[in-house]
């Protein structure tokens, strides 16, 4: 996947189907997207029970920092302060 096919699958397409929508439809679309984006770089292992492993130390710095600049864009988006959209995010985990 090019960088230009994930910008466009993991964050234009998405934002763009959020728009006019409530904040809290915002919030459950950020968790759905970074656990996809987690899924999608996950290092293949399973456990036991067939659970994806947790990612090592890079991915999950590349998981975090997709997070955050989903979380930017999504705050700039919905015109709400960060803080606020930290309050919802806690509230809906």
């Amino acid at each position: 996947m090019t960088e230009h096919e994930f910008n466009q699958e993991m964050l234009c397409h998405p934002l763009r189907s959020l728009r006019g929508k409530s904040v809290d439809v915002a919030i459950r679309a950020y968790y759905k997207l970074t656990d996809a984006f987690d899924a999608k770089i996950c290092t293949g292992a399973e456990d036991a029970e067939g659970h994806p492993q947790p990612a090592e130390a890079l991915q999950r710095k590349l998981i975090n920092n997709y997070a955050l600049g989903l979380r930017a864009r999504m705050t700039e988006e919905f015109s709400i302060p960060e803080r606020d959209f930290q309050e919802a995010l806690h509230r809906h985990r």
